[in-house]
Parts: structure tokens; sequence; C-alpha cells
């Protein structure tokens, strides 16, 4: 996903990858994040390595941490700046989270913005 929204903003805009910044907000990740094998396999066909997204949870147990599977997508697209805040979505009380709390929970929201023509 991320490598492909890389593409399509350097394709609208002329810009380089590097002159591009990036910034990863909070998700589920880690442990909050169990899959099946499936997922692991998709992830692992689009070129990811395991140590950048899989999150062992103990025995048998797979999980993915989504911030450092995009992360690693952006990096592999030659992205010039990327800033991660490494919080859980669900682990993390002061932060919504529809999977922990149900639909009564907050609203969150990312933004895409060019700063300079």
């Amino acid at each position: 996903m991320a490598a492909g929204l890389i593409a399509r903003i350097t394709e609208a805009t002329g810009c380089e990858p590097g002159a591009l910044t990036a910034a990863i907000g909070p998700c589920i990740g880690g442990s909050a994040y169990p899959v099946g094998p499936e997922v692991v396999d998709a992830l692992r066909a689009i070129g990811l390595a395991d140590r950048d997204f899989l999150h062992q949870d103990g025995p048998g147990a797979l999980c993915v941490d989504l911030s450092r599977a995009v992360a690693a997508q952006l990096r592999a697209t030659g992205i010039g700046a990327l800033e991660r805040i490494e919080r859980c979505t669900v682990t993390d009380p002061e932060l919504y989270s529809h999977r922990r709390d149900g639909p009564q929970t907050g609203r969150q929201a990312g933004v895409i913005a060019r700063l300079s023509a």
C-alpha cells in the first residue's frame, strides 16, 4: 500500500521520493493485532521480511506490527524522512480504539498535505 501511494504522489507532483516526508501515527500493533497465516503470507508476497512486520506472541501466535510494516514499505521507496509515533491504539488507553472500546469510541484522522509548490 505505502509503495503504491508514494509512486502515485511522485507521479502526480513530479517530486522525487527523497523530497518527501512521511509520518506514521498511532495504530494497532504488536501483540494486539493477531492474524492468520494468510495475512503473513500476503505481507511476505509484497516483499516484506518477517523482521519488518512480524511480532511473535508466544508459540504459534502470529501478530502484525502495522507501523513497522508501513515504515519498511516507505523506506524501500527511498522516502526522504520518516517519523513514527510508536503507540498502539489498542493497548494505550489515551488513544481511541474501536477494537477495544466498540462503536462509542472517538475518531482519529490522517492528513496528506503539500507544504510548498
